[in-house]
Formats: structure tokens, sequence, C-alpha cells
């Protein structure tokens, strides 16, 4: 129960969280546009901002989750976390290049060749900051947590965020589910020998024979 109630919590985080900062993002590199910076490189900046702060609030709530819990719940509850923030970001990354892309935004694709440096950098912070939580505890991004949680105990729009973050788990226990089976498979399955014509193997054999004979005519 405790690891669904996390599954649960991390994805009103995602959404709560990736609400506000698109808004913040959009109405600061809009102003910072306006004042010469270039748009695509601050775009770059908010991403790995937000990243950092989306991390470092769901490493708080992971280690409260582990700390409550005992050690084969906190042990599942620290692969959940790991998966859920890798899955989500790069969901995320890739969503993004392939707007980009779609929009031939040629300047935001080449500024997106640095998603899979953000993406490890995100996996090893919220790596570091369950381990070592004292990482993460600052006012930044104690701030976000308190506010994530306000707006997730308003009445109406914590019912909106909580249907979402039921939908959000459901995804992620079924992402869960395919990759585990496509792990065990990896290991346990044995792999079915691709098929072959039989008469591939001669006509391999003739076409040989009628390329080295059209060689030996040419020269």
């Amino acid at each position: 129960m405790e690891l669904v109630k996390f599954v649960f919590y991390m994805g009103v985080i995602q959404i709560v969280f990736s609400t506000i900062w698109k808004f913040v993002a959009l109405s600061l590199s809009s102003l910072l546009h306006s004042i010469g910076l270039n748009k695509d490189f601050s775009f770059l900046g908010f991403k790995a901002v937000g990243y950092y702060i989306l991390v470092s609030v769901s490493a708080l709530v992971t280690w409260d989750a582990m700390e409550g819990s005992g050690a084969i719940v906190a042990a599942l509850v620290g692969i959940a976390g790991t998966f859920i923030i890798y899955t989500t970001i790069a969901g995320n990354l890739e969503r993004n290049r392939w707007r980009a892309v779609m929009n031939f935004e040629r300047k935001r694709v080449q500024v997106m060749r640095f998603d899979g440096y953000l993406l490890i950098s995100a996996v090893l912070l919220y790596l570091l900051s369950v381990a070592m939580p004292g990482i993460p505890e600052n006012s930044l991004n104690e701030g976000f947590r308190h506010l994530i949680d306000q707006i997730y105990k308003t009445p109406l729009i914590g019912w909106i965020v909580g249907l979402g973050a039921f939908f959000y788990m459901v995804h992620i226990i079924f992402k869960g589910l395919k990759t585990t089976d496509y792990i065990i498979g990896l290991f346990f399955k044995p792999r079915t020998p691709e098929r072959k014509d039989p008469g591939a193997d001669e006509y391999d054999a003739e076409y040989i024979d009628y390329v080295e004979v059209r060689d030996q005519e040419g020269s």
C-alpha cells in the first residue's frame, strides 16, 4: 500500500510541477528573449533547472517514504522512484525532441543534443539525493514541495490533480510491468532462431557465381 501511495504522489508532483514550471519558463524565457538572450539556449537552461527541482523534490518525498517503511518496502520505493524519474524525464525529452522536429525548429534540435547528458545527470542526482537527503534540502526545493502539497490539498484543483495522478500511476505500473517482462525475457526466455528460406543458400550461391562470371567477362 505504501508503494502505491508513493507512486501516486510522484504523479501528483509531476503533474503540478510541470504545469507550474511550464508557466514560469515560458514567461521568463520570453522576457530574456526580449532583452536579446537566445531563446533556445535559455530553454535549455530552464529545462535543466526545472529537472533539478523536480528530481530534488521527488528525492525528498522518496526519502520520507523509505524512512517510514521496512527494508523490503524501502528498497522497492527506491527502485520505483528511480524508474519513475528515468521514465518521466526520458519521455518528456523525447516528446520535446519530436515536437521540435515536427515544427522544423533546427536550433532547438541542435540544443537538444545535450538531452542525454541531462537525463543521466538527473538520474545520478536523484540517486545521490536519496542516499544523502541533505543534498536537496534547501529553501527552493522545500518551497516547491510545500506549494505542490498545498495545491494538491485544494478541494477542486486537488481532485483534478488526483485524477491525473491516478492515470499517471496506472501508466507507470503498466510501463514497469512491460519493462520487467522484457528484462525477464532477455535473460530467461530462449531466443527463437530466425527462420531462413530453404532456398536462400542456393540463391546466394547462384548470385555469387553470377557475379564472378560477370566480373570475368568484364575483365
